[in-house]
């Protein structure tokens, strides 16, 4: 029975490279990108719609779809440095698009009328 005691030991450091490796990919696959484009923002659920857009649009960006879960946010920009200008207008998480649609889904469409929020 000693035996058994042993190997099972010898795998904790085998179990923790395993999960630390799926983590590490895990962050690759929901970086986002630092060009222009769209990704996943995640904003404190308490802010109301009107708040969070025009954070958005304060960020450089327009909103392309609310996400199934509160908070969350499909948005995208033209110019580079999109996640940044999100985090300093109050996105808690910003993740790549692609990547972050399991939280996106059953999301509804927002009409892009173009316009800006005052």
């Amino acid at each position: 029975m000693a035996a058994s005691t042993q190997n099972t030991g010898s795998l904790w450091p085998a179990g923790l490279l395993l999960a630390g490796s799926l983590a590490a990919l895990i962050a690759l696959r929901l970086a986002p990108p630092e060009a222009a484009g769209i990704v996943a923002a995640y904003f404190p659920p308490t802010l109301d719609t009107a708040d969070t857009v025009r954070r958005i649009a304060d960020a450089d960006g327009r909103l392309v779809t609310a996400g199934g879960v509160s908070g969350m946010w499909l948005v995208q920009s033209e110019r580079s440095g999109f996640p940044e200008r999100l985090y300093r207008a109050g996105a808690w998480l910003v993740f790549d698009a692609e990547g972050a649609s399991g939280c996106l889904g059953n999301g509804r469409r927002i009409p892009n009328t173009g316009e800006r929020p005052s």
